[in-house]
């Protein structure tokens, strides 16, 4: 009976030669790739349906105008593609349920959103048993330094990810997929954060490979999702009032309701 290995797309990604041998080699592959897709729209329907079916009894008005937006198919207007991921869809479904209303904080739920992923993707489940993941940044700082250090990195990662031409009124923007390894390694120097391995930052992280550039080979990262990386851009300049660019709108999104938060004198999300 053939086994089953599940390992993150970044580590297959990152060592895909390992995994998948060139065939010009003539190496027979050791595996079989089969990867996990998206969640369809009917299955976030039924798994909102099952989580109210499960509770029972009355539904709060929050979790009905959650329902009602997950069954009209309109919830990619309100929070992109994130439902689709199973972890962050019962993140929303709680929320609801608990009376918040994840459409007006959904800025705070990302940050709740990766720091409960930083927690879980500490431990590897297994056969044997539940194990903590080897990281060095983690075994430097201790796991809330390391989630507010990586938080960091990410946030500037964001921000030289949006090339800006000049600091005039309204300045000109781009804004870039990927960020080099050698980037993303002096930003982690900035930040304290020594980047043994590269490995090490995406497993803990929002990050994923992206490839190679094409004229240096050097490694490229990216955002998981596009979400994320803007989310992270509204952080930057949540905390560097001094800058005024035009961000895109998802972003501009988050940086009102993030501004709104500090002048209420609540921390970053």
């Amino acid at each position: 009976m053939p086994a089953v290995l599940s390992a993150r797309d970044e580590l297959i990604e990152a060592r895909a030669s390992d995994f998948f041998p060139d065939p010009g080699l003539r190496i027979a592959p050791a595996f079989k790739r089969l990867r996990l897709m998206d969640w369809t729209d009917d299955l976030i329907v039924e798994f909102v349906r099952r989580f109210a079916a499960a509770r029972g009894g009355w539904e709060p008005a929050s979790f009905s105008d959650f329902r009602h937006t997950i069954e009209s198919r309109r919830y990619i207007e309100v929070y992109g593609d994130i439902p689709k991921r199973p972890l962050f869809l019962g993140m929303l479904a709680e929320d609801a349920w608990s009376g918040g209303e994840p459409a007006r904080q959904l800025h705070r739920l990302y940050g709740k959103y990766f720091r409960q992923k930083f927690l879980l993707d500490r431990h590897s489940i297994a056969a044997g048993g539940a194990s903590k993941r080897a990281s060095a940044i983690v075994d430097l700082f201790g796991s809330d330094e390391a989630s507010d250090r990586l938080m960091k990195v990410m946030e500037d990662a964001a921000a030289k990810m949006f090339e800006v031409a000049d600091r005039s009124e309204l300045p000109a923007a781009r804004q870039h997929d990927t960020i080099s390894e050698s980037g993303l390694r002096t930003i982690g120097t900035e930040n304290g954060v020594p980047v043994f391995q590269l490995e090490d930052i995406m497993m803990h992280s929002l990050l994923q490979p992206a490839g190679r550039d094409p004229v240096s080979r050097e490694r490229l990262v990216r955002f998981a999702h596009r979400s994320f990386q803007e989310w992270f851009l509204a952080r930057y300049y949540a905390r560097n009032e001094s800058f005024h660019v035009t961000l895109p709108r998802s972003a501009a999104r988050f940086l009102s309701s993030m501004r709104a938060d500090l002048e209420a004198g609540e921390a970053l999300p």
